[in-house]
Order: structure tokens, then sequence, then C-alpha cells
């Protein structure tokens, strides 16, 4: 990894690519089969460089490291994922998707950009027919007025699109954080 900078990195993609499978077989086995392994694909947005993350995928499908996990689970804010729902598919086990709000406003004004309820509404449904089960995720970080009444609308929002689940987690890092 090179340092650009105070908080800045940037990782060289290849040398990634040649040995994050060395070093997660290097892990499993050190593990040895003692607790279940969960793989979670996280961090910034896994999708925002989609050559990338087909890549990466395709060398984990060929690697046959699926068996030692129990579970796979990729969380992204869906912005790429109709790119890469086949590439998910015999692989990735669950999809949380970073959605914060029912309301498409309210999306807007955290994340800057939002898919459609429709674009929801089909990845979900898509991921679904392959088997990946999808939840989505709010990251509260002010209190609402009426949570009660929210939180009941966001869960209908969610069974109406095809989520199996919806988690509410409080934004940690904010500094604003009520």
């Amino acid at each position: 990894m090179k340092s650009y900078g105070k908080n800045s990195t940037c990782v060289d993609k290849q040398l990634f690519l040649d040995n994050f499978i060395i070093s997660m077989t290097t892990l499993l086995d050190k593990i040895n089969g003692r607790n279940p392994v969960s793989l979670d694909i996280t961090g910034n947005e896994p999708t925002l460089d989609i050559s990338l993350f087909r890549t990466i995928l395709e060398k984990l499908k060929s690697s046959n490291l699926k068996s030692r996990f129990c579970r796979v689970t990729l969380t992204t804010n869906a912005v790429n994922m109709k790119y890469l729902i086949d590439a998910c598919s015999n692989f990735v086990d669950y999809v949380n998707i970073s959605i914060h709000s029912f309301d498409i406003a309210e999306r807007l004004d955290i994340m800057k950009y939002s898919l459609t309820d429709n674009e929801y509404s089909f990845l979900t449904h898509a991921l679904n027919e392959r088997g990946i089960t999808v939840s989505a995720i709010a990251v509260i970080d002010k209190p609402h007025k009426d949570f009660d009444g929210w939180r009941n609308k966001f869960i209908e929002w969610c069974k109406s699109n095809g989520f199996i689940a919806l988690r509410f987690r409080c934004d940690v890092f904010s500094k604003n954080t009520d």
C-alpha cells in the first residue's frame, strides 16, 4: 500500500490481486476449522470499481475457498449492483444494502445519490432468485420526531421492496450524533 498523505492511501490493485487468496488461505489454515468463519466484503464501497470487484469474485470462486466460510456477506450502497448480480451468484450468500431511509428525499440528503424504489425492488428480487438474501441497513445519526411511525413505514417499505430484514445502527463515527 502506498501512502499519499495523512488519511489517503492508494492500493496497488495488481499486488492485491496477486496476494489476497494466498493471504486468506494462510489465515484459514492457521484457524484450522476451530471457529466458523464468515467473509465480509465491506469498507468504503466495495463495488465502486466494477471490474476489480468482478475479478476478486472470480478469483475467490476459482480458489475453492467458499466451503471454508459459513457465510459470505457483501455490504454495499447498491449503486453498481445491477452490473454485479450474476457475478455474486454462487458465491455471495447475503447482501446488506445501505439505504438509510425509505424516503428518497431523505436518502438523497444522506447519500447524495440513491436508487429508486423500483431499482431496489428489481435488485432484491433478482438477488433472491439467485439464492442471495438481501437486507436493508439504516444508519441513524439524529433523533426522529416520531421514530415509531418512521420505523414502521420503513419496515413496510422494506417488505414491499423484497428485503428480508431491516437493521438500524448508530453512526458512532459522527461527531454530531444525537
